[in-house]
């Protein structure tokens, strides 16, 4: 009885244990396509990850790692002031290049033509390996350059981040004081090495202090600092606009961590190299480039006494227009509109560089040196800097407080204008070169993109150097911030929306390794909004027409 009833507590009656068995045997594992179809996209997810990470590491984190590992790039940080030395590279005059030869055979008829030009070198220390630099920041397919390669570039003095500041100036009397300047208002001005390149004809004053200047009085600003100086000068019959004349202060840049561009008739506020180095840090962004068209200088803007900044109101890069006709017509900018900055407490984005004052890291001139190929360009210069700058994944930014002024009004007229009053001015020198301008303009709109007339042909030597980059496209460029390079048209209103919505915007984007706005995950096109007018009140066009009838004594309208 036991026995039986421990058999039925066991078992039910229908339990078959032995046939249960066979059929589990029989039975077949049953694959459904859903999971098949799940495995495969992980799979397939899972092998572009780690893909991605070994290109990322064979691309670029080998190259940190052997550089962390090279004594010899740790040494260039110790390393400034770093001149440019007395040696000097041969190159073509890209007026003389781009000229139409027939003409410049008449035009030089009586004398030889000057067809190469010396110049210092770009700067290329050996620590690199032997493509330099730059080859050590752009591989191959020029992606965005990452946080252990940036730290590579920059050096420091007494503990503190360098500054490199480039002067082109075109036979202007108010050059010397302008370096002079910047050192006297400077905190640190030990870390500050400034790269002058004089353009002057004849009697005109130089960018500079002589020797005998210094040995009678040694406590002028230059003479104090002139260990910290490179100056170098070209007869201006040579020379071809600011274009060139940069690319020439940007071949003398030595490894500092900062780089500065300011025109050569500027005024600091005082500590202004701590202040700019503060605004940048505050944007968090490593490609960052703090870019202004700086304000008129006058004695309300920079207090005489304390030497700081009396002015709230800061322009904004965000105006533009064509200018010029047929095969020369490019995009330039405008004025910009002035107000108080609106971002509370860090700069403030915008879509346009300035060439008249320009904040960034060092890498920034070796990622983006100016054209040597643009002679007689001047308004083109910053569309083209913008452009290729954009496209290597710098952002620009207005700054949150005046650091300096621009001496817009020439001393000898004494009066304030829009445009700065310079007496002389490089295109005296157009004639000379015939037909370089033309060349320059097609090789400038077919770099960044704009539709011309005619600008399928044009010079392309060394256009991997002077291109673009492939972090962003430059269709992205126009079409996210209104500019249509192939109608020469733009949206208007843009500056109204950079304003007020395009930090909020965009700044979110910022990638979490500080390396610049994410803009391929920015759906965005800016569009001018359509104007909607309200209805007419009655009443209110009755009391109007009564009012113009009172002031035009009862006549008809």
């Amino acid at each position: 009885m036991t026995a039986i009833q421990h058999e039925e507590h066991s078992f039910p009656l229908c339990f078959k244990p032995k046939r249960l068995a066979l059929r589990r045997r029989e039975r077949k594992p049953k694959i459904e396509v859903t999971h098949l179809i799940l495995w495969f996209v992980t799979w397939f997810v899972f092998t572009n990850y780690f893909c991605s990470l070994w290109k990322a590491f064979t691309r670029s984190s080998f190259r940190q790692f052997a550089s962390y590992k090279n004594p010899e790039v740790e040494l260039l940080k110790t390393q400034f002031p770093v001149h440019i030395g007395k040696t000097r590279e041969s190159i073509y005059h890209p007026g003389f290049l781009l000229s139409l030869q027939e003409n410049l055979n008449v035009i030089y008829a009586d004398r030889e033509i000057p067809r190469k030009l010396e110049v210092p070198h770009f700067w290329d220390p050996s620590a690199f390996g032997p493509s330099g630099p730059r080859a050590f920041l752009v591989s191959n397919d020029k992606d965005l350059i990452t946080p252990g390669e940036a730290t590579q570039i920059g050096s420091y003095h007494d503990g503190r981040e360098t500054i490199f500041a480039a002067v082109a100036s075109y036979r202007d009397s108010r050059c010397l004081s302008t370096v002079e300047d910047l050192y006297s208002r400077a905190r640190y001005p030990d870390r500050i090495r400034i790269a002058i390149v004089d353009q002057r004809k004849g009697d005109d004053e130089a960018c500079r202090r002589s020797v005998e200047e210094c040995e009678k009085d040694p406590h002028l600003p230059y003479c104090m600092y002139r260990h910290l100086i490179d100056y170098i000068e070209y007869n201006s019959e040579l020379m071809v606009g600011p274009t060139f004349a940069r690319h020439l202060t940007h071949r003398m840049y030595r490894g500092e961590y900062f780089a500065l561009q300011i025109d050569s008739h500027v005024r600091f506020v005082v500590d202004w190299d701590e202040d700019i180095i503060g605004q940048w840090k505050r944007t968090g962004n490593e490609m960052a480039v703090i870019s202004t068209y700086l304000n008129n200088f006058t004695e309300h803007n920079i207090h005489p006494q304390t030497h700081k900044n009396l002015n709230p109101k800061l322009s904004m890069m965000c105006k533009s227009s064509f200018d010029g006709g047929g095969e020369t017509k490019h995009l330039k900018f405008d004025s910009q509109p002035t107000a108080k900055p609106q971002a509370g407490g860090v700069p403030m984005m915008q879509p346009f560089w300035a060439a008249g004052f320009s904040f960034a890291r060092g890498h920034f001139i070796l990622q983006v040196p100016y054209d040597q190929y643009l002679p007689m360009v001047f308004q083109g210069e910053e569309i083209s800097m913008t452009v290729r700058a954009w496209t290597y994944g710098y952002d620009f930014y207005a700054p949150m407080r005046n650091m300096a002024f621009h001496m817009y009004a020439s001393p000898q007229k004494g009066r304030v204008s829009k445009k700065t009053n310079n007496e002389n001015l490089f295109t005296e020198n157009e004639v000379m070169y015939p037909g370089a301008k033309l060349a320059a303009y097609k090789r400038l709109n077919a770099i960044i993109g704009i539709t011309t007339s005619s600008n399928e042909e044009f010079y392309k030597l060394e256009i991997d150097e002077y291109g673009l980059g492939k972090v962003r496209s430059p269709e992205d460029f126009y079409r996210i911030f209104g500019i249509n390079p192939e109608s020469n048209s733009i949206e208007p209103g843009l500056c109204d929306f950079v304003r007020k919505r395009m930090q909020t915007q965009f700044e979110p984007n910022l990638r979490f390794d500080r390396m610049g706005v994410d803009y391929s995950k920015i759906r965005f096109e800016y569009k001018a909004p359509k104007r909607v007018d309200a209805p007419l009140n009655p009443a209110e066009v009755v009391k109007l027409r009564a009012t113009l009838q009172q002031k035009t004594g009862g006549g008809r309208l």
